[in-house]
C-alpha cells in the first residue's frame, strides 16, 4: 500500500489514499523550471503544499495545521514562511520560464516538443 513520501501517512480513501505530486526544482537566474521527480502525498500533507491556493477556510486552517506540525513551527513562524513564499511566488510570477521535463524522458516517457526545454 503507497504511503506519503513525507508523513508516511495515508488519506480515508482506500482507492485513492495518497495523490501523486510532482516536485519541481526552480534556477530562478537561468529561468528553468525543472522537473525532478513524483512523488506520493497523503490528503493533509498534499493541502499544505497548496496552502497558498486554499480559499476554504477549513483547508487553509488544515493546512496550516499540517504545515505546522511537519515542521514543528508555531503559527508565526508557519505565518512567516507563507509571507516569504508569497514574496518568492511574486518574483516568479514575472519571470518567463523554460521548462525542463528531461527527467520524464530518462523514465522513458515522451515529451511532446512544444513543452520541450529550449
Amino acid at each position: 500500500m503507497y504511503r506519503c513520501a513525507i508523513s508516511a501517512g495515508q488519506g480515508s480513501d482506500p482507492v485513492a489514499p495518497v495523490v501523486c505530486q510532482e516536485v519541481w526544482s526552480f534556477d530562478d537566474e537561468a529561468g528553468i523550471a525543472r522537473l525532478v521527480g513524483l512523488q506520493a502525498l497523503c490528503p493533509e500533507v498534499h493541502l499544505a503544499k497548496h496552502v497558498l491556493v486554499q480559499v476554504d477556510d477549513k483547508q487553509r486552517q488544515t493546512a496550516m495545521w499540517t504545515l505546522q506540525a511537519m515542521n514543528e513551527w508555531s503559527i508565526m513562524e508557519a505565518e512567516e514562511y507563507l509571507q516569504y513564499l508569497e514574496g518568492v511566488i511574486q518574483q516568479r510570477n514575472k519571470m518567463k520560464w523554460r521548462l525542463d521535463m528531461s527527467w520524464l524522458q530518462s523514465k522513458g516517457i515522451e515529451v511532446p516538443n512544444m513543452i520541450k526545454a529550449e
